[in-house]
């Protein structure tokens, strides 16, 4: 049994503990190892939808060796980094965080080259502002099974964000034209079923050292177009 005692005066904002729902995430049946792309896509669709930036996972259970908690530790350990890179847009302060909107225009439909596509429902989006000059934006596909290609729309205070693209973080490397007319922005991508992109749009955002590194390697191997 757990009690907790208040004995400091609080003021009028107080913290929340909120526990009125809670995901499982279990192995696949076949391989037995838990899918990362899920994973991490069940993370951002919290921050997306709730801005649930703050996760507390609990591992208990026997597991068999061959894919036991060390997994999910390791995905743990992945989002931590990849929100921290990110802190200075997620934890901007009130007007200038959401002052950018993400919206999901439209998805590409399927064809006989690509096969059947994502639709826009199975997609959500959000946008986080750093600075007038530096946004991050997060697309997150629940399709389990089909690849979407949607078209993201930003509005509100793009002006800094003129001519720029959108750079594909961590688990990519490369980046995407980002157009502007009739006072928003676009830009358009795939998105892998249960998988999660993350942009970077803007020329002053805060970076760390080990991230600018990697960027620029990619970048002067060509594999940045």
């Amino acid at each position: 049994m757990l009690s907790v005692s208040l004995t400091q005066k609080v003021s009028l904002f107080q913290g929340n503990w909120n526990i009125q729902q809670a995901h499982g995430f279990y192995p696949h049946l076949a391989t037995g190892h838990y899918p990362p792309t899920r994973f991490r896509s069940i993370l951002w669709t919290g921050a997306i939808m709730a801005n649930m930036l703050n996760q507390l996972v609990f591992m208990f259970g026997p597991d068999p060796p061959s894919y036991g908690p060390w997994q999910i530790t390791e995905r743990m350990a992945e989002w931590s980094a990849e929100m921290e890179e990110l802190l200075p847009s997620l934890y901007a302060p009130f007007g200038q965080r959401d002052a950018v909107t993400a919206t999901v225009a439209s998805a590409a439909p399927g064809g006989p080259e690509m096969g059947p596509l994502a639709l826009p429902s199975d997609l959500r989006a959000r946008a986080w502002q750093e600075n007038p000059n530096c946004a991050h934006v997060v697309v997150v596909n629940a399709n389990t099974s089909f690849t979407a290609r949607p078209t993201i729309k930003l509005t509100g205070a793009i002006g800094g964000l003129a001519g720029g693209r959108a750079a594909r973080l961590f688990d990519a490397c490369f980046e995407v034209p980002l157009t502007q007319a009739q006072g928003a922005a676009r830009f358009a991508d795939f998105v892998a079923p249960e998988s999660a992109n993350v942009y970077r749009l803007g020329t002053n955002c805060t970076d760390t050292t080990e991230w600018k590194a990697r960027f620029a390697r990619a970048r002067s191997g060509g594999l940045l177009h």
